[in-house]
C-alpha cells in the first residue's frame, strides 16, 4: 500500500531545537480523496488547510520535538567543506568552479570518517526520546512492505542540506524515500495535454564538463518533444518559457552554484541567471503544464527553494558539487526508471530512489555519489510518472479497462435478452441496402401475372391461360421450371397435366399445429417428390424476411410431405445437369463442392431464440434485383425470346399486391426507396434459387455469423476501443468528434465484412464505443 508522512519541522533550529514536530500519516488514497475537489475546481489550496486527524479516518496525526543539535550543524559544514577540497584534491570534472583559498589538504580516510561521524549523530539526534514518540508511532501503522512518501516540510536551509537517506528509518522500510518541501506549500492544478512529454532542455555553459552524454540521453527518450537550447542568452530562454504549448519538464545541464540562499545558473559563458530573474515566465509555464525541473548541475538546493515559491510541483537537484560521470550516471539510471514503457509506470519518487542507490558503486571513485541527487516535492500534488506527463493518467487508463469491460458484459447481457435484435437487423438492413448493386442472375427468369394481366384475362386467370403459357415457355426449353402458386384441385384439366412436364417442380404448404386457420395446401396430385418442394418461410419479429429456410421435417401427418423447399428443388434440379451431387447432413449440406452450414450452429443475432431456427435455415443474401421480368401476355404473344428461356429457371407466380392470391414479404431492401419495395413470393423464390446456385456456380459469398467467442471478442475490441477514446481525449467536444469517427470506422468494417459474407453486429459495436467512452469520460472528467 502506498503511504504518505508528512514530516513537518516548521519552527526552529539546529542550534536551538524543534520545540514542535508533528508527522501526518496518510494513505495515498485518501490523501487524493481529499485533494480531489480542488483539483478539480482548478483552484489552488495550502496543504495545511487539512487535517487528517479529522477529514478521513485513514490520516493520524503525531506530535513530538526535536532537541538542539549544534554539534550536528557543525559537523555538516566540515563535512561539506572536506567534500569540496577532496573533489578539486581527486580532478573531478565538477559543474561548478570552486575558489582555490578554499582549498584543504585533506585524505580520504579522514573524509569517510567524517561521513561515519555525521552518519552517527543524525541518527542520535533523531534517536532522541522527544523524537522517538513520533517514530514508534509511525513503525504502528507501516510495514515493510509499504511503498512511503516522506516529505519534510521545513525552511531551515541547513536542515534541508542534512543527507536524510541515512535515517536508520529506511533500513527498515526499503520502500521509502525522502522528499523535501516548504512549510507552506500551494498547489496548482495544471492539465497535461496528451500526447509526446515537451522538455526544454538548457545546455547551459559547459567550460570544462562535458555535458553532451546529457543530450544523448534525452533524445533517446521515448515518446519526447525536445527543444534544447545551448547556451541561450536571457531573452531566448524566457521567450521558450512563454512558449503556448506549455512544456512538461524544465532539464538544466551546466555549471550551477547557489550563493546564500540564491540559486545561479551559468546559462552561458558570460551570463548567470536566478530563479527570480524568470520569475514571470517560470509562473506561466507551471500554470500551463510544467511539473517538473531537472537540474544536473552542481548545488542546486537554493535553486530548488525558489522554485518551489513559485509553487513548482517537483524538482530533482543536486545538494552539493557533482561530477560528470556521477551527473550523466544518475541521469541515465533514473531516465532509464521513469520513462520505462508498459503498464506499470513508477513513480517519480521511486524512479530517484532507484536512480539515486545505483550511484553508490561509484562511491570507490566519487565518495558520497549516492548522496548527492535530492527530490523536492510539493505536498499538494500527487505523485507523477511518465504516463501523467503523457497526459495519460493510470487511474483514467484503470477507469477505461473497466468500463470496456463493464460495457462488453453489458451488452452481452443485452443481446442474450433479445433486447437489441431489432435495431441489429435494421442496421443490417442499412448496410444491406448501401451495397453495391449487382447484375441480375442471368440464369433465371420470372413470368408474372400483372394487374395489367388480370385486367385483360380475368380474375383468377383461367386455367387455359396457365397452360398455355406452360406449353409456350416448354417449346423453347427450359432447363427447369418452377409453378409459384397453389393448385391443387384434382379436377382441374390443368392440374392433372402438370404431371406431365418432367422440368416443372410444383409447391405445397405445411399446416401449422397451433394455428387452425392455416391447415396447409396439398400439392398437386401425382407430382412426384422429386418435383415438390414445400413453400413455407420464416420471418423474423419485425415481420421481415432475412432467412432462407431450405430444408424441413413435417410437422405431422399431410399431403405436403417434402422435406426440401420449393427453391431448393429448383436449384438442385438445376445443378444436377451440371453434375453437382447433394448431401445432407443435420448441421450442413453440402452441393458439388460447397457448403452451407445450418444457422443453428452460429446463430449470431438469433442466439436466444433458438427455438425458432428449426429445420435448416441460413442468411439469405439477397441481390437489389434478381432476374429479367415477363408477363404473362409477352409470353402468350411470343414478345419473349427463346434466348430468355432456353437453358434457364422459369419462375412462374402472380405480381399483383391488388389480388389475394398474390402474397408479398417485407426485405432488408423494402425501407429503402423505389423500386426497393415489398417483394412478391415468386421473386423470394427466386432469390433463395439464386442465392444457392450463384454460391455453387460462382462462389458468391454466403452471409454467415462469426462464433459467439468471435462475436464477444468484437465487442470487447470496439469496447476497449470506446475506453481508449475516453482515456486520450479529455474534453468533451474533442471525445465526441473522435467517437463519432470511431463509430464510423467500426460501421465501416463492419460493411466491408459484410461484403466477404460476415454479419458482425455494427450497432452493438457502435454502442459499445459510445457507451465505453461515455463511462470514461463522465467518471474521469474535471467540470468546467
Amino acid at each position: 500500500m502506498s503511504k504518505l508522512i508528512i514530516l513537518s519541522l516548521a519552527q526552529g533550529s539546529l542550534k536551538h531545537g524543534f520545540p514542535v514536530v508533528t508527522a501526518q500519516l496518510w494513505t495515498e488514497e485518501s490523501f487524493e480523496k481529499i485533494n480531489a475537489p480542488f483539483y478539480r475546481r482548478y483552484q489552488p489550496f495550502k496543504t495545511n488547510r487539512f487535517s487528517p486527524s479529522t477529514t478521513t479516518p485513514n490520516s493520524m496525526k503525531f506530535l513530538g520535538s526535536l532537541p538542539p543539535a549544534p554539534d550536528l550543524e557543525q559537523l555538516y559544514k566540515q563535512w561539506q567543506l572536506l567534500y569540496n577540497a577532496l573533489s578539486q584534491r581527486l580532478g573531478w570534472s565538477v559543474r561548478i568552479k570552486i575558489d582555490s583559498e578554499e582549498i584543504l589538504q585533506v585524505s580520504e580516510i579522514d573524509f569517510h570518517r567524517t561521513c561515519i561521524e555525521l552518519q552517527i549523530q543524525m541518527n542520535t539526534w533523531l534517536n532522541s526520546q522527544p523524537f522517538r514518540r513520533i517514530d514508534q508511532q509511525l513503525r504502528r501503522y507501516l510495514s515493510p512492505n509499504d511503498e512511503i512518501r516522506i516529505i519534510l516540510e521545513t525552511d531551515n536551509d541547513q536542515l534541508r542540506r542534512l543527507p536524510w537517506h541515512l535515517w536508520d528509518f529506511f533500513e527498515d522500510y526499503p520502500h521509502a524515500e525522502m522528499a523535501l518541501s516548504t512549510v507552506e506549500s500551494v498547489g496548482i492544478y495544471s492539465q497535461t495535454q496528451p500526447g509526446k512529454v515537451r522538455i526544454l532542455a538548457v545546455l547551459g555553459n559547459s567550460v570544462g564538463v562535458d555535458i553532451e552524454a546529457d543530450r544523448q540521453l534525452l533524445e533517446a527518450l521515448p515518446d519526447g518533444e525536445i527543444v534544447f537550447l545551448k547556451e541561450p542568452r536571457r531573452r531566448e530562454l524566457d521567450e521558450h518559457l512563454w512558449d503556448k504549448q506549455g512544456w512538461d519538464i524544465l532539464f538544466f545541464a551546466g555549471h550551477s552554484h547557489t550563493d546564500g540562499e540564491t540559486g545561479l545558473l551559468h546559462i552561458n559563458q558570460t551570463d548567470t541567471i536566478t530563479v527570480s530573474q524568470l520569475k514571470n515566465a517560470l509562473r506561466t509555464s507551471i500554470a500551463r503544464g510544467l511539473q517538473l525541473a531537472i537540474f544536473n548541475s552542481c548545488d542546486g538546493l537554493g535553486l530548488a527553494r525558489q522554485l518551489e515559491d513559485l509553487n513548482m510541483g517537483q524538482i530533482i537537484v543536486m545538494r552539493e558539487p557533482v561530477s560528470d560521470a556521477v551527473a550523466q550516471a544518475f541521469l541515465r539510471y533514473f531516465l532509464a526508471t521513469f520513462a520505462r514503457r508498459g503498464w506499470h509506470q513508477i513513480p517519480l519518487h521511486q524512479a530517484v530512489k532507484e536512480a539515486r542507490e545505483k550511484l553508490q558503486p561509484l562511491e570507490d571513485e566519487f565518495p558520497c555519489a549516492s548522496w548527492m541527487p535530492v527530490l523536492c516535492q510539493n505536498p499538494a500534488t500527487e505523485p507523477l510518472t511518465w504516463q501523467k506527463l503523457r497526459g495519460s493518467d493510470p487511474k483514467r487508463l484503470r477507469v477505461a479497462q473497466g468500463a470496456s469491460v463493464a460495457t462488453t458484459l453489458l451488452i452481452i447481457a443485452l443481446r442474450s435478452l433479445g433486447w437489441l435484435q431489432t435495431w441489429e437487423w435494421q442496421t443490417f438492413d442499412q448496410l444491406m441496402r448501401l451495397r453495391p448493386d449487382e447484375t441480375v442472375d442471368q440464369r433465371l427468369l420470372i413470368v408474372a401475372a400483372t394487374p395489367q394481366d388480370i385486367n385483360q384475362y380475368g380474375y383468377p386467370l383461367p386455367e387455359q391461360i396457365w397452360e398455355n403459357v406452360i406449353q409456350k415457355l416448354n417449346v423453347s426449353q427450359p432447363r427447369v421450371m418452377g409453378l409459384g402458386f397453389f393448385k391443387s384441385r384434382a379436377e382441374d384439366e390443368f392440374i392433372n397435366q402438370l404431371k406431365n412436364y418432367k422440368n416443372l417442380v410444383a409447391l405445397c404448404q405445411y399446416p401449422e399445429p397451433q394455428n387452425p386457420n392455416k391447415p396447409g395446401i396439398k400439392p398437386p396430385p401425382d407430382v412426384p417428390i422429386s418435383r415438390l418442394g414445400f413453400s413455407d418461410v420464416v420471418l423474423d419479429q419485425d415481420h421481415v424476411l432475412r432467412r432462407y429456410l431450405m430444408l424441413m421435417k413435417p410437422y405431422q401427418e399431410h399431403d405436403c410431405h417434402p422435406e426440401t423447399a420449393f427453391s431448393l428443388r429448383l436449384a438442385l434440379n438445376y445443378l444436377a445437369v451440371e453434375g453437382m451431387q447433394f448431401e445432407d447432413h443435420i448441421d450442413w449440406i453440402k452441393i458439388g463442392e460447397r457448403l452451407f452450414y445450418n444457422l443453428s450452429l452460429q446463430p449470431g443475432s438469433y442466439h436466444h431464440q433458438r427455438k425458432n431456427l428449426a429445420g435448416f435455415q441460413t442468411i439469405l443474401n439477397y441481390r437489389s434485383k434478381v432476374s429479367e421480368v415477363v408477363t404473362v401476355s409477352q409470353v402468350l404473344q411470343g414478345q419473349v425470346s427463346s434466348e430468355l428461356i432456353q437453358d434457364r429457371i422459369i419462375l412462374i407466380g402472380m405480381m399483383d399486391e391488388t389480388t389475394a392470391s398474390s402474397t408479398y414479404y417485407s426485405t432488408p431492401y423494402s425501407a429503402g426507396e423505389q423500386p426497393y419495395r415489398e417483394m412478391a413470393a415468386v421473386e423470394i423464390h427466386a432469390q433463395m434459387v439464386s442465392h444457392i446456385i450463384s454460391t455453387v456456380l460462382d462462389n458468391r459469398p454466403q452471409i454467415q455469423f462469426w462464433s459467439g467467442w468471435g462475436e464477444n471478442l468484437w465487442l470487447w475490441s470496439a469496447s476497449v476501443l470506446g475506453g481508449l477514446m475516453g482515456w486520450k481525449f479529455r474534453r468533451v467536444w474533442v471525445w465526441g468528434i473522435a467517437t463519432s469517427g470511431a463509430i464510423f470506422g467500426v460501421s465501416v468494417a463492419c460493411y466491408s465484412l459484410l461484403l466477404i459474407g460476415f454479419w458482425v453486429p455494427n450497432l452493438s459495436a457502435g454502442l459499445a464505443v459510445l457507451m465505453s467512452g461515455g463511462v470514461v469520460m463522465m467518471l474521469t472528467t474535471n467540470p468546467d
